[in-house]
């Protein structure tokens, strides 16, 4: 019986996890953001060009880094504009 094993990529799970800790954490999830789609990129270039696993992975890693860095961003947004209207 023979198992044919593909190695899963690395910087896809990293991203992926730096991922999730992007929705997470607040005002250091917009860095952690950031990070996380170099490296799901990283991995999806490392994907294509050879045969490693992870290729939704990576993609959930972008995803969930983009959704990360645009909440973050609308935190910070909204955070400051509570600051500076409610002072009138």
């Amino acid at each position: 019986m023979s198992t044919s094993t593909t190695k899963t990529n690395t910087n896809a799970v990293i991203s992926l996890c730096l991922g999730i800790v992007s929705l997470i954490l607040p005002f250091v999830g917009l860095l952690v953001g950031v990070i996380g789609i170099f490296l799901a990129k990283s991995a999806l270039t490392q994907i294509e060009q050879s045969s490693e696993a992870g290729k939704g992975i990576a993609s959930a890693g972008l995803v969930c880094s983009v959704i990360g860095i645009v909440l973050q961003l609308l935190l910070i947004i909204g955070g400051l504009s509570l600051v500076f209207f409610s002072i009138a």
